[in-house]
């Protein structure tokens, strides 16, 4: 409020003298008003591109019959009416506020004047229903305009339906809310819901649908909705429990989370960005940072989980480990599509429940062994990450120790030939034209004829060569597929 401006946008009657002249009758200055009206700034700019532009400090103005039509400022949301309007005009002066923009959840129309009696009869003269037919005062359910009590009961039902569905989970809101001022993350009950709402990943879809409402229509409600303590105190609990849940909370609870829990062994880069104060933090696992699994000792996670007071939290802190994981490795790697099948077959039986929580977390540490092992096989043949890929994609079924030696020769010619810059093979943008096209085609057939055994028949020659040429074109469409 402090560094808002505002200003007076009006019609100019007369010479300037004889404008300045009527307001300082009134004992009213128009001069600041005008300039910024009429003589624009060295950018260009007047009073109108600044009310456009939502960075400007001049977030209000007032108007009798200027901007009320035709004119468009996506950003506004606010307005306020203190003069007759009806019919047409309404409708528009209307529209000024209902535009769509990023971050804003509706217009808010502040009516001191009783205009909005004469809204009925403009819809039924200018606007039609679903239906194609006008609307008549009937049509309470598509009328555009509510009422703040109507949002605020649509609120609190909001509110109350979300706490009914936690409690019936074994999670009580209320619960929290006795505690009175204590700080939310000194309360152990937020831990103990969030690992009730674990449970399923149905649960945590559920709460997250009921905070996106229940935030949207609190937003929907500002300012007047802060005349309603309690109601923020609902919201801010159950915002609270969501991001326990979604394991997005302060940075205690996040070190706790990706260190503590995980022994202190995960080699992890966590960043924080926010305010602490505002409980608005952010935390990342850098894409630069690999996830190293064999720090794990899988040995120690099976024993210590009998005794984890919070099971499915346990099991969520690995299962996001795996995750994360999994990403960073099939990214390097496409062909270990089936350690993605295989995580995922496990999590739909997770929400399935036919198993206890201990036998899933069994299957899940085996799978991050079983990760774990595959991330070390490139170093372990001799192979870069980048070799392992094409040998995975170019190795068929029963290969000898001496063919799997000529596979791996393949691998390592492709990348050496196509990369290297004085061949003019990978060049840039090769990918958009069909000539560039076709001279990667015959160079990858030239390296695996050479290289490949000779137990690759026609049939396999030609559909490894497809392979590796779409390998490399779907690299160029990432724009990493050229030679340096």
């Amino acid at each position: 409020m402090e560094e808002t401006r505002m200003s007076a946008v009006i019609s100019q009657e007369g010479s300037d003298n004889e404008e300045k002249k009527a307001f300082e009758k009134e004992g009213l200055n128009i001069t600041p008003h005008r300039k910024l009206m009429d003589y624009p700034d060295e950018d260009g700019r007047n009073i109108e591109d600044y009310f456009k532009d939502p960075n400007s400090p001049y977030r209000l103005v007032f108007v009798t019959a200027m901007w009320l039509t035709g004119f468009d400022a996506p950003a506004v949301s606010t307005l306020y009416l203190d003069k007759p309007l009806q019919n047409h005009t309404l409708m528009q002066a209307i529209a000024r506020a209902n535009r769509v923009f990023e971050g804003k959840k509706n217009g808010l129309i502040v009516d001191y004047f009783g205009v909005f009696r004469n809204l009925r009869k403009a819809l039924a003269d200018y606007a039609e229903g679903t239906k194609g037919k006008k609307m008549v005062a009937e049509d309470e359910k598509e009328f555009p305009v509510k009422e703040f009590d109507e949002l605020l009961v649509l609120l609190e039902e909001a509110i109350i339906e979300a706490k009914h569905y936690c409690k019936d989970l074994g999670a009580d809101i209320d619960a929290i809310l006795n505690f009175g001022e204590k700080g939310f993350k000194e309360i152990e009950l937020f831990k103990q819901y969030a690992d009730k709402i674990l449970e399923k990943d149905e649960y945590k879809k559920q709460l997250a649908l009921f905070v996106n409402t229940i935030v949207s229509l609190y937003d929907s409600a500002k300012p007047e909705i802060y005349s309603y303590p309690i109601i923020k105190k609902d919201r801010d609990v159950l915002e609270y429990l969501r991001k326990v849940v979604d394991r997005q909370t302060d940075k205690d609870l996040v070190l706790e989370r990706v260190k503590k829990k995980i022994d202190n062994l995960l080699d992890t880069s966590v960043l924080g960005k926010g305010d602490l104060q505002e409980q608005s933090i952010e935390y990342i696992i850098k894409n630069s940072t690999q996830i190293n699994l064999s720090q794990l000792d899988f040995n120690l996670l099976r024993a210590e989980f009998p005794d984890k007071e919070f099971k499915y939290s346990q099991f969520a802190d690995l299962r996001e480990l795996m995750e994360i994981k999994l990403n960073q490795m099939l990214a390097i790697n496409k062909t270990r599509g089936s350690f993605l099948e295989r995580f995922e077959t496990l999590i739909d039986n997770y929400n399935s429940g036919s198993l206890s929580i201990e036998e899933y977390y069994e299957e899940l540490v085996k799978q991050a062994e079983d990760l774990s092992a595959e991330e070390k096989r490139a170093a372990e043949n001799g192979m870069t990450e980048e070799q392992q890929e094409l040998f995975d994609l170019l190795k068929k079924e029963k290969l000898s120790k001496n063919e799997e030696k000529e596979v791996k020769l393949a691998a390592e010619d492709l990348l050496k030939i196509l990369y290297d810059a004085k061949n003019k093979i990978l060049i840039q943008e090769w990918h958009k034209e069909k000539a560039t096209q076709e001279l990667v085609r015959q160079e990858i057939k030239k390296i695996l004829n050479k290289d490949l055994p000779q137990s690759y028949d026609r049939t396999i020659f030609s559909e490894k060569t497809e392979v590796i040429f779409q390998h490399f074109y779907d690299l160029a469409e990432q724009g990493r597929g050229f030679a340096a």
